[in-house]
C-alpha cells in the first residue's frame, strides 16, 4: 500500500503543475482487430512423456483454434513548451471463438500517466525527463498444458485457474538525451505485483524494481552501435525457495531473484527504406537462497524493417538458450539438468488502404526444445485484419 500512496502523491503534485488555460494538445489513437488461428493454443508438449509426479506416461493433446485479436493504443499529451502531462494506454487481448479452447483467452491493460519535462530548444529532437505512476491488469487462465483444462488440486479438485491474474502498480522515471553525440537514456522503475490468491499454492505477489541504461552511437552514417545494461530484482512474498535437491524449503526465506542484463546491437541502413538490426542479449539470474534456480540465457536476434509506398514489412528471427547449472527437470535429481533451446520467427506486414485505414497480417512460429519434456513444443500462429490510426 505504501507504493500505491506514493503513486497517488506523485499525481497530486504534478497534475497542478501542468494546468494551463489553453494547453497545447497532442494525441494519437490506433486500434486493430481481425481473425487468427493458433496451432497449439495451450503450448502442449510435442511428445508423450513419463511424469514422476503422477507415476505414469502422459499423452498431451494439442488443441488448435481460431481467435479474435484486439489491440488498442492511445497516447495523449497536454501542456506548454517545456512541461507536459502524458497519458498512454495499451490494451491487448486474444479471445478464442471455440469453447474447447477458450481457456487460452488473454487480456492485458497497461496505463501510464505522468509529466514530461523537455530540455533545450525546440526542434525535432529534444532531451527530456519523464516520471509518473504506472498501472496494469493481466488476466490469463492457469491451465494444464497437456489437456487445456484449468488446473486443480490433486486431492480436493479445488480450482487453481486464477493463479495468473494480477494487478500491477508502480512508478517509473526516465532521462533521455538525444542531442549528444552518444545518445543515452537512464531508466528506473519500481512496481508491486498483486496476484489473485488461490488455494494450496504459494503466493506469486512480489516487488519488482529495475535500474537500467542504454546508449547508442553512429559509427558511420548508415550504422549505429547500441549497448544496454540493466539490473532488476523480483522479491517474492510468501513463496518458499528450493534447496539443491529441488525440494521446497517451507521454513526458508521468501524467494528472491536478481537479474543482470547486458545487450549490444548494430543497426544498419541498407537503403533509405530498408534497415537491418543485429542484436545480442546476455541475461544472468541469481537465486538468492542456494542458487538452485540460477540460469544463464544467451539470445541472438536479426530484425529487418522495410518501408515502401505499398506499406511496411517487419521480419524478426530469434534464437535463444537458457541453461540452469543446478536445477533439474521436474525438480527431481533423477532427471537431467534443466535446459531450453528455442527458435522464434515473426513476419508482420501493414498495407495502407484509404485515409486512416490499413490492412495488417502477422505470422509467428516458435519451436522449443528442453531437457524437461513438459516444455518441448512448437506453435504456429497466423492472424490478419484491419487497423485504424487517428
Amino acid at each position: 500500500m505504501k507504493l500505491a500512496k506514493i503513486c497517488l502523491a506523485v499525481l497530486a503534485v504534478v497534475l497542478p503543475a501542468v494546468a494551463s488555460p489553453a494547453p497545447a494538445v497532442e494525441y494519437s489513437l490506433s486500434g486493430a482487430t481481425g481473425l487468427g488461428f493458433d496451432s497449439n493454443a495451450f503450448l502442449a508438449p510435442e511428445h508423450g512423456y513419463f511424469d514422476p509426479n503422477v507415476g505414469a506416461i502422459v499423452s498431451p493433446r494439442k488443441r488448435s483454434g481460431f481467435f479474435v485479436p484486439l489491440e488498442v493504443e492511445a497516447d495523449h499529451a497536454a501542456g506548454e513548451d517545456r512541461l507536459r502531462w502524458l497519458t498512454s494506454l495499451d490494451f491487448r487481448s486474444n479471445q478464442f471463438v471455440q469453447e474447447r479452447v477458450d481457456n487460452a483467452d488473454t487480456y492485458r491493460t497497461d496505463l501510464f500517466t505522468g509529466v514530461e519535462y523537455l530540455l533545450g530548444r525546440r526542434g525535432p529532437f529534444r532531451d527530456r525527463i519523464t516520471i509518473g505512476p504506472t498501472f496494469a491488469y493481466n488476466r490469463e487462465i492457469y491451465v494444464d498444458r497437456d489437456t487445456g483444462l484449468e488446473r486443480t488440486t490433486a486431492v480436493t479438485a479445488a480450482d487453481l485457474g486464477d493463479r495468473y491474474i494480477y494487478h500491477r502498480y508502480g512508478l517509473k522515471a526516465e532521462l533521455r538525451m538525444r542531442t549528444t553525440p552518444v545518445r543515452y537514456a537512464l531508466r528506473g522503475e519500481v512496481s508491486r505485483y498483486d496476484y489473485k490468491e488461490v488455494a494450496v499454492l504459494s503466493s506469486l505477489d512480489h516487488l519488482y524494481y529495475r535500474l537500467g541504461a542504454t546508449a547508442e552511437y553512429d559509427l558511420f552514417p548508415p550504422t549505429t552501435f547500441g549497448i544496454g545494461l540493466a539490473y532488476f530484482v523480483r522479491d517474492f512474498e510468501d513463496r518458499p525457495p528450493r534447496d539443491r535437491a529441488g525440494n521446497l524449503v517451507l521454513a526458508g526465506p521468501d524467494r528472491r531473484y536478481r537479474y543482470y542484463d547486458f545487450d549490444v546491437s548494430l543497426a544498419h541502413e541498407m537503403t533509405r527504406d530498408w534497415k537491418l538490426y543485429l542484436e545480442y542479449s546476455l541475461l544472468l539470474r541469481d537465486d538468492d537462497f542456494v542458487g538452485y534456480n540460477d540460469y544463464t540465457r544467451h539470445r541472438y536476434r536479426l530484425r529487418s524493417r522495410h518501408r515502401s509506398d505499398l506499406g511496411e514489412m517487419n521480419l524478426k528471427l530469434t534464437w535463444w538458450e537458457r541453461d540452469y547449472p543446478r536445477a533439474f527437470a521436474f525438480d527431481n535429481p533423477a532427471f537431467p539438468r534443466k535446459t531450453y533451446e528455442t527458435w522464434e520467427a515473426e513476419v508482420k506486414g501493414e498495407m495502407p488502404l484509404t485515409g486512416i485505414w490499413k490492412l495488417w497480417a502477422n505470422y509467428e512460429y516458435i519451436n522449443q526444445n528442453s531437457a524437461d519434456p513438459r516444455y518441448e513444443y512448437n506453435r504456429h500462429q497466423i492472424a490478419a485484419g484491419i487497423m485504424v490510426e487517428l
